[in-house]
Order: C-alpha cells, then structure tokens, then sequence
C-alpha cells in the first residue's frame, strides 16, 4: 500500500517537473521527495502494523522458534582492520 501512495506521489512530481522546466527544482528536488515520501509514510503508518512487524518478526513477544542462532551472533564488518602493534594504535594518556 505505501508503495502505491509513494509512487503516485511521485507521478505527481514528475508531471509537476515537466509542466514547469524553467524553476530552479535542482536544489529542492531532494527536499520535494522526501516529503512526498513522508505524506505517503504518514498516510499509511500506523502502531498497528508497527507492532504487528515485531511480532512476526519473533522480537517482542520473544518467540525462540522463529529466531536462529544466528540472530544473535555480532554484525560482521568486511573492512575492519586487526592492529597487531599496540603500540601502533594506542597511547597510554593516563600519565
């Protein structure tokens, strides 16, 4: 539902955009977007489906069956980069 009311909001940019070409939207274009993507959030948002989201997901209330091991390992980072000199990275500050 909130694709469709994103994207008629959009369509509605974009015949906005074309019918005017000489107003200088480059630099509000993004702040356009973002509030036609907040009216159509606000329109179809509710606590209803926020709190249904938890539920199904397992989180709240907490469900073991519907989450795996993984669901509780740490996230991984591709680009972390392990310092095997201590002294390279660490200073002692304390005096």
């Amino acid at each position: 539902m909130a694709k469709l009311y994103y994207g008629e909001k959009l369509l509605n940019l974009i015949v906005y955009l074309q019918e005017d070409k000489a107003r200088r939207v480059a630099k509000r274009s993004h702040h356009t977007l973002a509030g036609l993507f907040n009216k159509a959030y606000d329109r179809v948002s509710t606590l209803e489906k926020a709190t249904k989201g938890f539920e199904k997901s397992g989180i709240w209330p907490l469900n073991p069956e519907k989450l795996d091991k993984e669901d509780f390992l740490p996230a991984r980072n591709p680009k972390l980069t392990i310092i095997a000199d201590e002294e390279a990275c660490c200073t002692d500050i304390s005096g």
